[in-house]
């Protein structure tokens, strides 16, 4: 039982050790978004593979002082573009 109790601590532990080392001085992680697990190596277009296994990149920032150019759709907008979802449109990014 406490060997069992000590892997989980240490696991907990790295996890939480290599997630900061992930992340560069300046940003918060908010601004880095995970899907999921590399898979041999491979991510989705416009995600790219860790250190730890995991497809991310940052995360789209709105440009400021943009208008929407409409509503999302099933949460999606056009290419160059992102949903905010708190008003449910679509934003330019940078």
């Amino acid at each position: 039982m406490q060997s069992t109790t000590t892997m989980i601590l240490f696991a907990t532990l790295a996890t939480i050790v290599l997630s900061a080392k992930l992340l560069k001085p300046g940003d918060s992680e908010n601004d880095i978004e995970i899907v999921g697990p590399c898979v041999n190596l491979k991510c989705p277009d416009s995600y790219a593979c860790n250190n730890i296994n995991q497809c991310t990149r940052p995360r789209p920032k709105i440009r400021p002082n943009s208008e929407p150019i409409g509503p999302c759709v099933n949460l999606m907008c056009p290419s160059k573009h992102v949903c905010k979802h708190t008003d449910d449109k679509c934003y330019p990014i940078l």
